[in-house]
């Protein structure tokens, strides 16, 4: 038995510096990092993160990064002690049983953090000699719940040179007495060895401890669901959550003592159990057991090394089910599923956290909404899995204001955007005029004289319009060109002001008006409705393309104040009036174009 050693930062360069790839064609499991798969279907292994917070989802808090996470609250408990450790190589360093105690830590390269099972070399397995193992006690019995059960923590991690995934694989097997346990069965697709310290791709491996990483800031766990064990080969039959093995013991699923753990050389040398399960990508069972590969054959901290393994559903716990979308957080929350543990009959309080330029729309208690002013919520005396808190995030709004000056109109036009919303303005000229430029809250970096402008809506804001007439006007305004298709010929300042058609208005009032200078008989303005509703009411009048109404309101027809502005679209415009303390009056001034 080869029994050198190297320190754990010489096994780290020669991991990083040595790692090969496996090979391309992945399996259909979960990657070793989240909770994603190759396929469009989630993966039914998906990676459980040791941390959350708003630092991410699997995001260690360590060493000073990611300070605001914290262990996943999913967790109802974690490994009280080690009952049993055997290291199959002999190793000294990292072999501290304990380490395996409490929550995880995401510290790979800690002897206090974390426990190695030893690697056997190709003499030890020939001579028949037993891998290294671990047998774990938790205090609370975990119990077959939905989904995924408890997950295991190995330090393994992804490559940065070449994607490969650095693992050191084991069996995972449970007892409800300590004595008699069960191994689930499990799927290696590796199909060849990958060397010392090389990598593998985790989508091949299925219910394998150590396919996800735990390791460089990141912390995730491989998931175990108790009910996958009655796919076992030595499950004979199962009732009520009773497994009777073939070789006569009994395994409750609901009351789980112990887990064992098994250290796999990964030489080929030993097999999964992959005829036992049902390939998800054919839906087929596989046809036959195939040998593990991992990196083998590795010294100093080899084989199998043990962070923490955390129940997820334990006696004693229950889960309240939290969900938030995006723009926000409660505190805490748990992974998978929004859940919380709490023991039974105690307190959980929450925090609701918007985030920046964000702010509750609704939080909803057990289904009953409690409107948006809470920041905290706690449930007491908690003695069941019914309870479910649920917040809805909503981006702050701000009011985008398009102002006009001259003949034109802007699309959209003014209005209430969501933060971060990107509103595209497009200014256009009406006849006889031209787009000038913008002015006002224009974005860094953009042409004040192109016509299309994008904004992103990040406060209150406003923009001028400005367009001018194209070519020659008069000083109040009238393009020559129209008095020109008019047939007002002559001098232009005594045209502008002519009243041709004699119908009581100079050409530049009709102009204005959008009348034709020589009809006699013109509708320059009208007022085609008018409500009244206490102190409040509504004008609708006629309006014109590119012209803008402003409507002033007073109470003694002498002192005036501007009311409401708005700009013709071609269509009446009803315009709603503020409350105001009668007698009101009202009038509209059409801007000149």
């Amino acid at each position: 038995m080869n029994r050198s050693s190297k320190t754990p930062l010489a096994l780290l360069l020669i991991a990083l510096l040595s790692c090969a790839a496996a090979e391309s064609v992945a399996g259909p499991y979960s990657y070793p990092l989240g909770t994603k798969g190759p396929g469009d279907t989630p993966p039914i292994d998906p990676g459980v993160p040791g941390f959350v917070g708003i630092d991410g989802d699997g995001a260690a808090n360590l060493n000073g990064a990611n300070t605001h996470n914290y262990v996943n609250a999913a967790f109802a408990g974690w490994c009280s002690a080690a009952t049993h450790y055997y290291r199959c190589d002999g190793g000294e360093g990292f072999s501290n049983p304990s380490a395996a105690e409490g929550p995880v830590s995401g510290d790979h390269a800690n002897p206090v953090e974390v426990v190695s099972l030893g690697d056997l070399d190709q003499e030890a397995i020939n001579a028949g000699d037993p891998p290294g193992s671990i047998v774990l006690l938790f205090d609370a019995p975990i119990f077959d719940g939905e989904g995924q059960d408890f997950a295991v923590f190995e330090n393994g991690f992804v490559n940065i040179s070449n994607a490969a995934f650095f693992a050191e694989l084991a069996y995972v097997e449970v007892s409800s007495d300590g004595v008699d346990f069960l191994r689930f069965p499990s799927v290696s697709l590796t199909s060849s060895p990958v060397g010392e310290y090389g990598g593998l791709q985790g989508q091949n491996v299925y219910n394998l401890a150590g396919k996800h990483g735990n390791a460089y800031d990141k912390s995730w766990g491989t998931p175990f669901d108790l009910s996958s064990l009655t796919n076992s080969a030595a499950c004979a039959s199962y009732s009520d959550g009773v497994i009777t093995t073939t070789y006569g013991a009994t395994i409750d699923l609901n009351a789980i003592t112990h887990i064992r753990i098994v250290d796999i050389p990964g030489s080929g040398d030993f097999y999964d159990e992959a005829s036992s399960l049902t390939d998800p990508e054919t839906g087929n069972p596989y046809p036959g057991h195939h040998p593990v590969y991992d990196a083998w054959h590795t010294w100093g901290s080899g084989g199998f090394d043990l962070d923490a393994v955390g129940a997820i559903h334990a006696r004693g716990w229950h889960h309240i089910a939290v969900t938030f979308n995006k723009g926000g957080y409660i505190h805490p929350y748990g992974v998978p599923a929004g859940k919380v543990a709490v023991s039974n009959g105690a307190d959980r309080a929450f925090s609701i956290q918007p985030d920046p330029h964000y702010h509750l729309e609704d939080l909803r208690v057990d289904g009953v909404s409690f409107g948006t002013n809470l920041t905290a919520y706690t449930f007491t005396n908690v003695v069941g899995d019914t309870h479910t808190l649920e917040a809805d995030f909503a981006p702050d709004r701000h009011r985008l204001t398009v102002a006009i000056e001259g003949a034109g109109e802007v699309t959209p036009g003014g209005g209430s955007h969501a933060y971060g919303s990107v509103v595209a303005l497009t200014a256009s000229a009406g006849p006889y005029a031209r787009f000038s430029h913008w002015s006002g809250d224009l974005p860094g970096g953009a042409d004040p004289s192109n016509a299309l402008c994008s904004v992103t809506v990040s406060n209150d804001m406003a923009l001028v319009a400005h367009f001018a007439c194209e070519g020659a006007a008069t000083s109040n305004g009238v393009p020559v060109a129209w008095l020109d298709e008019n047939g007002l010929d002559g001098d232009r300042e005594t045209a502008a002001a002519s009243d041709t058609d004699h119908d009581g208005w100079a050409a530049w009032q009709e102009y204005v008006a959008g009348t034709s200078p020589t009809n006699p008989t013109p509708t320059l303005f009208r007022v085609s409705g008018w409500t009244r509703d206490g102190t409040a009411g509504t004008l609708l009048f006629d309006t014109m393309r590119y012209r803008e109404y402003i409507i002033y309101g007073s109470t003694d027809l002498n002192d005036w104040s501007e009311t409401v502005r708005c700009y013709g679209t071609g269509e009446p415009a009803e315009i709603a009036l503020p409350e105001s303390g009668p007698p009101v009056y009202y009038r509209v001034q059409i801007g000149i174009p």
